[in-house]
C-alpha cells in the first residue's frame, strides 16, 4: 500500500519541539512529506491508516551502505497550532498496516507478517487479509490489535530469533484481544516442501518471489510440516474452540462475581470473551458485527451528591490479568467526542476500539444503563448519614474491626473525637500560628482520636496515650519541615525581605552621617561624597552606639524594589514584628519624616534595621 507522492511536498524535520502534540489523524489537505529530506531517498513508503481511512502517519524505508534503514515519520502540532512532519514515531496505540484488508473483509483469515514489505506481498494471496505492525518485535504492543477480536489468524514468522520472539508476543497479544483461533506457519518446513534454501531472515516475501502463488499456498496450509507449530490460543486445552464455549466462561463470570444475565444486557449488545460486541447494519442493510471494547459490564449508576449534579456510571473490567476491576465514571465523560472516556478506560486496562463506529458503540455501551441501580459514591472515607464509608483500599483487620466497634456508638465516640482533637489543637498550636497549621492540627487529632479510641477497645495492642504521643510527634516534625507556624506568604516575605539586603546589601543605598536615629535637625551630609546609581535610599552607620546600620528608603523604591511581588503592608507588619521597623511613636504611622541630603526639607520614608531580622 505505497502512496503516490504529490507535487507539493512538505518538509521533514528531526526534533519535535517541547510542548508539541501528536496528531494521530492527519488532516486530507496536509501535504505529503518530502521524504528525500536527509539526503536519502526513500526505497519505498508505506501509509498506515486509520479505521475511518484517514493517515496516521508513514513509514520510510531506505537502503543505506550500512544496510536497509526504516523510519518513522509522523505529524506533530507545536504549540502555536502548527503542523510539521518529524522523523519520530507516534506515541501511544498505532493502527495496523493494511488495516482496512481486515475491516472490509471481515470472513477471510487475517495474515500476519513481520514487515510491511512482507504485508504488501502477502496480500498476493486474495483468499486471506493481510497486515503487520510498526517498528519491530519491540514494540508490537504498540499497536492496536482489537480489530482481530473473533478472527482466525495466522502468524507469517521470518526465519530467524526475533521471528520466532515476535511470533511468540503475537500470540499473547491475540489472546487478549479475543481472536478467534491463532496459527503459527512453520517458514522452515514451508521451505523445504517448496524445495526453496531457506537461510537466516527468509520470510514469506522471499517465497512469493521464489514462485509460491495463491494456489499453492492454500495446498501447504492442509500439511502438517507446513503448520506444524499451528496452535488455538484463546483456550485452555481439552475446551471447545467454539465462540459459544467462550462466551459462556465470560458470562459466568460475570453471574458469579457481580448476579448479571449477560443474556440480559440492555440495547443491541452481546458480551463473551470476544467483549463487547454491537449488533448493527451496514449502509447496504447487512448484518455486522462491531467491537465495542474488551469484556465490561455496568453495574450502576453512581451520585456523589444527593442533589444536582454529580451523576456516573459504575463499570467492572476485565484487565489483561483476566481479574475484574470496578471504575467510577463521571457522567460528562460521555459528552463531547468521548476522549476522555476512552483514556480512562485505557488507563483502566480495558481494550478501547480504534475505529469510530466502534468508539461510539463503547459509549452507547454504558450510557444504556441510565436505568440502573443507584450507588451512592462517597469522596472521602468517614459517616455518611447512618453508613461508614471505608476506603477502597486498606490493610490489615484493624480497620474494618474499628468501624464494626463504632458502628453503633457513634454519638458516644464521637464526643470523645471531638475532645482529644481539641486537645491536640489546644497543645500543639501556638498563638500567631497560620490557619493551616490548625487544621493540619486538627487532621493529626483525629488520627489520635482512633488510635486511642481503639487501643481502649483491646482492637490496638497499645496504651490509650500512645497514639496521641505519637501523632504529637508526627506533627511537630510536619512543622519543623514546614519551617515554622506563619503562613507560608509571611514567610516568602521575610525570605524576600531579607534577600534584599543581603543581595545588594549598601550598593543600592548611600551612606551619610550627622545624624542620631533619624532624629537630628540638621540636614546629614554625604558620607562618601558621591551618588550611588540606582539608588533605593541611604544608611548610616551606628557602629559608636553598638547598633547596626539603619536604612532610610524611599517609599516608592520600597514598594516596588524592596517587597518585589509582596504586598507592601504585609512586608511591613513583619518587619515591625520582628523590631526591624522604626516607626512613629504611636505606632500608628510607618513612615518617618527625615531630613536627607537631597530632601533637605525632610522626606517621608521607611527607616529599617535589617539586623535585627531572624
Amino acid at each position: 500500500m505505497t502512496r503516490p507522492y504529490l507535487k507539493h511536498l512538505a518538509r521533514v524535520l528531526r526534533t519535535v519541539p517541547e510542548g508539541s502534540e501528536p496528531v494521530p489523524a492527519i488532516p486530507d489537505d496536509f501535504p505529503e512529506p518530502d521524504l528525500t529530506s536527509g539526503g536519502v531517498p526513500p526505497k519505498a513508503a508505506y501509509v498506515y491508516h486509520n479505521a475511518d481511512g484517514q493517515r496516521a502517519f508513514v513509514v520510510k524505508r531506505s537502503e543505506t551502505s550500512k544496510g536497509k534503514q526504516i523510519l518513522p515519520v509522523s505529524v506533530w502540532r507545536s504549540p502555536e497550532g502548527k503542523l510539521e512532519w518529524y522523523m519520530k514515531a507516534l506515541p501511544g496505540s498505532r493502527p495496523l498496516y493494511r488495516l482496512a484488508d481486515v475491516l472490509e473483509n471481515p470472513g477471510k483469515t487475517v495474515l500476519i507478517s513481520e514487515g510491511e514489505k512482507c504485508a504488501d506481498a502477502a496480500a498476493s494471496f486474495t483468499s486471506c487479509a493481510s497486515v503487520t505492525w510498526s517498528g519491530g518485535c519491540k514494540v508490537i504492543s504498540k499497536t492496536d490489535f482489537s480489530p482481530l477480536a473473533g478472527r482466525s489468524v495466522l502468524i507469517l514468522p521470518d526465519l530467524d530469533d526475533a521471528g520466532a520472539t515476535a511470533a511468540d508476543t503475537l500470540v499473547s497479544v491475540l489472546k487478549e484481544v479475543g481472536a478467534g483461533s491463532v496459527r503459527r506457519l512453520d517458514m522452515r518446513g514451508l521451505a523445504e516442501r517448496c524445495g526453496y534454501e531457506a537461510e537466516a531472515g527468509f520470510d514469506i516475501a522471499d517465497a512469493i518471489a521464489l514462485g509460491l502463488d495463491q494456489a499453492s499456498f492454500s495446498s501447504l496450509l492442509q500439511d502438517p510440516a507446513v503448520l506444524a507449530s499451528a496452535e488455538e490460543v484463546a483456550l485452555p486445552t481439552g475446551e471447545s474452540t467454539s465462540t459459544q464455549c467462550k462466551r459462556d466462561r465470560i458470562q459466568q463470570e460475570v453471574m458469579d462475581q457481580f448476579g448479571i444475565d449477560a443474556d440480559k444486557i440492555e440495547g443491541p449488545f452481546t458480551l463473551s470473551s470476544l467483549g463487547v460486541i454491537k449488533q448493527d447494519v451496514d449502509r447496504r442493510g447487512n448484518p455486522i458485527d462491531i467491537f465495542a471494547g474488551s469484556p465490561c459490564v455496568v453495574l450502576g449508576r453512581t451520585r456523589t451528591d444527593d442533589t444536582g449534579p454529580g451523576w456516573g456510571f459504575l463499570i467492572a473490567l476485565r484487565t489483561p490479568l483476566e481479574k475484574w476491576e470496578t471504575v467510577s465514571l463521571p457522567a460528562r465523560l460521555l459528552a463531547g467526542d468521548g476522549r476522555e472516556l476512552r483514556e480512562v478506560l485505557a488507563a483502566s486496562g480495558a481494550i478501547v476500539p480504534q475505529d469510530r463506529a466502534g468508539r461510539q458503540a463503547q459509549a452507547e455501551f454504558i450510557g444504556y444503563a441510565m436505568h440502573g441501580p443507584i450507588v451512592h459514591v462517597a469522596t472521602r472515607p468517614g459517616w455518611h448519614g447512618g453508613s461508614f464509608a471505608l476506603a477502597k483500599t486498606h490493610y490489615g483487620h484493624a480497620g474494618p474491626a474499628f468501624v464494626e466497634a463504632i458502628i453503633n456508638r457513634q454519638a458516644e465516640v464521637s464526643l470523645e473525637a471531638e475532645g482529644i482533637i481539641q486537645m491536640m489543637i489546644d497543645s500543639l498550636v501556638e498563638e500567631g500560628d497560620d490557619p493551616q497549621v490548625r487544621r493540619v492540627a486538627a487532621q493529626f487529632g483525629m488520627v489520635a482520636a482512633a488510635a486511642s479510641i481503639a487501643s481502649d477497645m483491646g482492637i490496638l495492642p497499645w496504651q490509650s496515650t500512645a497514639g496521641i504521643k505519637a501523632a504529637a510527634t508526627c506533627f511537630q516534625a510536619w512543622k519543623k519541615l514546614r519551617g515554622g507556624g506563619g503562613s507560608h506568604e509571611e514567610m516568602k516575605a521575610l525570605k524576600n525581605l531579607k534577600a534584599f539586603f543581603e543581595l545588594h546589601g549598601r550598593t543600592r543605598f548611600e551612606r551619610i552621617c550627622g545624624s542620631d536615629d533619624g532624629q537630628a535637625e540638621d540636614v546629614p551630609s554625604r558620607a562618601d561624597g558621591f551618588a550611588v546609581r540606582d539608588r533605593c535610599g541611604y544608611f548610616e552607620e551606628r557602629e559608636d552606639q553598638g547598633k547596626g546600620p539603619l536604612y532610610y528608603i524611599l517609599p516608592e523604591a520600597f514598594r516596588n524594589e524592596v517587597c518585589g511581588d509582596h504586598n507592601t503592608d504585609l512586608v511591613l507588619r513583619i518587619a515591625r514584628k520582628h523590631g526591624a521597623l522604626h516607626h512613629d511613636k504611636d505606632g500608628r504611622r510607618w513612615q518617618k519624616n527625615k531630613r536627607l541630603p537631597d530632601f533637605p526639607q525632610g522626606k517621608k520614608v521607611y527607616v529599617l534595621e535589617p539586623d535585627q531580622l531572624p
